[in-house]
């Protein structure tokens, strides 16, 4: 696992000199599974890498200011600031820039046995560890998928008659997954080696708008979070705009609210109005 790690950590250093470097977090518009699935960042060789990361993660990666106070003051006080705000201004890009491309990887690479609880359902499941991007088994050996709530968050039992979420307003062709009386459908069914859970890919999106609506990072707060609540609404409501079968319960708990609201908001000021009465 170290090797397979440290030849991915090499792999990662290439692929930021031609991806953050030349074109720094910028994606062309059309909704992305992974990365290994966009022609304009593959090279001939191994598998593309794909993208991961967490919301509060990403959140503070994409906010750190790059300009950090110097440590010391020479003659020339300005000139001083000048040299060490640059100097911590690369090396803080690229601890940002390596930090999201750790976190894309890793998911990536546990995707397939996401809530395997035990060791030894691994090597059976996959003959052995894990030691690159492999697509998940059909069955998963602790799953409580089919048990789980389609109208909102927790497991289906008391939720009485609830319309579902699931198939209606979220993971639009996902329902039959969630009602199949097989207790062993993996959570992410259907998925290819490579490809990134919802939460990834939804991070990938709130970066990307992120980036395009406030590149500074001068924007005030609360303006910036309703333009990605509108963009995340726009997201998740789209059939097709990702290739996971699973979401989690605050997706499930969000969008069960927002379908039973009399106007179901999609602009950022009426979801920023909603989400507060919320």
């Amino acid at each position: 696992m170290n090797r397979t790690l440290f030849l991915g950590m090499r792999v990662i250093r290439y692929r930021m000199k031609t991806l953050v470097y030349q074109r720094p977090l910028h994606v062309n518009e059309r909704s992305v599974h992974s990365w290994s699935q966009q022609k304009t960042f593959r090279r001939p060789g191994p598998q593309a890498l794909p993208i991961v990361t967490s919301f509060l993660a990403l959140a503070f990666l994409s906010k750190v200011p790059v300009v950090d106070s110097p440590r010391s003051l020479s003659t020339d006080p300005s000139a001083t600031i000048r040299n060490c705000s640059t100097k911590m201004s690369a090396k803080l890009q690229k601890a940002k820039q390596e930090a999201l491309w750790g976190m894309f990887v890793a998911d990536a690479l546990a995707m397939p046995v996401h809530w395997y609880y035990s060791p030894s359902d691994i090597k059976s499941g996959y003959g052995g560890w894990l030691t690159g991007f492999q697509a998940p088994e059909k069955h998963h050996p602790s799953s409580i998928l089919t048990i789980s709530a389609t109208g909102g968050s927790g497991r289906s039992a008391g939720m009485g008659k609830s319309k579902p979420v699931i198939g209606d307003v979220i993971l639009h062709d996902k329902l039959k997954y969630w009602t199949n009386r097989d207790r062993t459908v993996h959570y992410h069914q259907g998925m290819k080696a490579g490809d990134n859970t919802l939460n990834t890919v939804m991070a990938l999106n709130m970066l990307q708008t992120m980036q395009k609506v406030d590149p500074q990072a001068s924007m005030d707060p609360r303006e910036l979070r309703g333009l990605v609540l509108e963009q995340y609404v726009k997201f998740m409501t789209t059939p097709c705009s990702h290739n996971d079968t699973y979401a989690e319960s605050f997706h499930r708990s969000f969008f069960k609210d927002w379908s039973e609201s009399k106007m179901r908001p999609t602009s950022a000021e009426a979801l920023l109005h909603w989400t507060e009465d919320r």
